[in-house]
Order: C-alpha cells, then sequence, then structure tokens
C-alpha cells in the first residue's frame, strides 16, 4: 500500500480531506449537483494503476426508453470530456472515472484527476434524462 501511502501524502500537501479506509481513499464534494458526490481512489492489485472513481447511479434506474439515449451521450461526452471515462460496470452501475499509471504524481496531477471525475459528474448530471 506504499502507493495508498503516497497519494493520501499528496492529498494532506493538498489540504484535501479525506478519509482512509483498507486500500481505498474517500473524498467527498459538494458542487451545484451534488451535496455529497464521492470519490474513491484505490489502486489495481499489483499497484501499477491509481483509479479515481465517482458512482452515478444504476443504469436499469432509468426508465427503459431513456437507457439508449443516456448510453449515447455518454459515449459523446467520454469523446469530448478530456480525462475521464463515463463507464458501466458487471453490476450496471455508471460510474465516473479516471486513472493514471503515474505513480509518483505530482500534486497537481492529482488535483486534475480529481477535478475531471468532479466535473465529470457535473456534466452527467447535465445529460442523464
Amino acid at each position: 500500500m506504499a502507493t495508498m501511502d503516497y497519494i493520501s501524502g499528496l492529498l494532506d500537501e493538498l489540504g484535501i480531506k479525506y478519509t482512509y479506509d483498507d486500500d481505498r481513499i474517500l473524498t467527498r464534494w459538494e458542487t451545484d449537483n451534488f451535496d455529497d458526490l464521492k470519490v474513491s481512489i484505490f489502486t489495481n492489485r499489483d499497484e501499477s494503476w491509481i483509479y479515481f472513481l465517482a458512482p452515478f447511479s444504476n443504469f436499469y434506474e432509468f426508465a427503459v426508453e431513456d437507457r439508449n439515449e443516456l448510453a449515447v451521450q455518454m459515449l459523446k461526452a467520454s469523446w469530448k470530456v478530456d480525462g475521464v471515462q463515463f463507464v458501466i460496470d458487471d453490476e450496471d452501475d455508471i460510474m465516473v472515472m479516471s486513472e493514471s499509471n503515474n505513480l509518483k504524481m505530482s500534486p497537481e496531477e492529482a488535483v486534475t484527476l480529481l477535478r475531471n471525475v468532479v466535473g465529470g459528474c457535473e456534466i452527467l448530471y447535465d445529460i442523464h434524462p
């Protein structure tokens, strides 16, 4: 967990509040559209990648007639928005994600990845039906 300790040190340096449980860091954000937006930071098993991930909603919570349009708009937004991906996982949960294989990222890079995810959630909020 040396990578996660390094990331928590960056967040401390930046003055970003977080909790660190087990193998995840959790940050919370208040935005125009979210009172408590949660962004998790974690690594893959071999600690070769760092992920910044915000859950959004389950794809099947949307009306059947809205799902195709939502999926199309997510793909279009992924093309237009730098630094984030709009993904649907194996449990059909929609998430906003940024990732990096720079395990010794600078504080500026960490802030950029966090901002990209928070901004991506704002964009996804605007396009969801």
